[in-house]
């Protein structure tokens, strides 16, 4: 069977894609990471496409299709998000399924709400922030 995290048996963008999420560093460099992955409109595509996929995720050739680019520059895209800690990808049969990492999104959102209301507390965030927004409708 072949060793996955060889860097013989896979191209690096794959292999790096295939880590663990990288270690925290700091929240601040943990949120401009984030956000510097999302700000690519492709990327931020394929992430909120495998959103819409889970549990299940997509396998990469999938992903590739849908996104309709060069399979090397959708692998490009998938190592970045995989490095921001956005998505994990992990190996089936023949092919590599990635799936989101919504604690990647959920760490985002809690470290810019973190200090909301600081000065004035008024009781505007509910404690349970998962349920505060719903696609369609407006922020409360």
């Amino acid at each position: 069977m072949e060793h996955i995290n060889s860097p013989a048996a896979r191209p690096q963008a794959v292999v790096r894609a295939l880590a663990p999420a990288r270690p925290s560093q700091t929240p601040t460099l943990d949120a401009v990471l984030t956000l510097t992955a999302l700000s690519h409109s492709t990327r931020l595509g394929i992430f909120r496409m495998l959103i819409r996929q889970e549990p299940h995720g997509m396998d990469a050739g999938e992903i590739a299709l849908v996104v309709g680019g060069p399979r090397s520059t959708v692998s490009q895209h998938l190592a970045g998000l995989a490095r921001a800690g956005l998505i994990v990808g992990y190996r089936t049969d023949d092919s590599v399924r990635y799936r989101a990492r919504l604690s990647g999104i959920y760490g985002l959102l809690e470290f810019i709400l973190e200090e909301c209301c600081a000065t004035d507390p008024c009781g505007c965030l509910p404690n349970d922030a998962e349920g505060f927004w719903s696609v369609g409708e407006p922020a409360r």
